[in-house]
């Protein structure tokens, strides 16, 4: 269960694909850490929805978030309001998530 995680390696849009979205997976093996992923990761099959974070998804609370291509939309950015560390990767040095004070 997400909920759980310490470590959480999520995906989103900005992935592409679902190729993309498998790099986004070796990453979460490498680290050990839980795989998931925003609305837009699940509406397109990349993912399961028990493992979508966000307000119609999952509220994650871990130590280190790992975000790849997620704008950081308001629904998305509610589940995961308590994450401890934030490293985001986006393409959009002016995306939501990037401004998003963590703990």
């Amino acid at each position: 269960d997400i909920c759980d995680a310490e470590i959480i390696v999520s995906g989103g849009k900005g992935v592409d694909d679902e190729k993309g979205f498998g790099l986004i997976e070796n990453l979460a093996d490498a680290l050990s850490a839980s795989l998931a992923g925003s609305r837009v990761a699940v509406d397109n099959r990349w993912i399961g929805r028990e493992r979508q974070i966000g307000q119609s998804g999952k509220t994650v609370s871990p130590d280190l978030m790992i975000s790849c291509g997620i704008s950081g939309a308001s629904a998305h950015v509610f589940g995961m309001r308590d994450t401890k560390t934030l490293i985001a990767i986006n393409k959009d040095k002016s995306a939501p998530i990037m401004k998003i004070p963590t703990q």
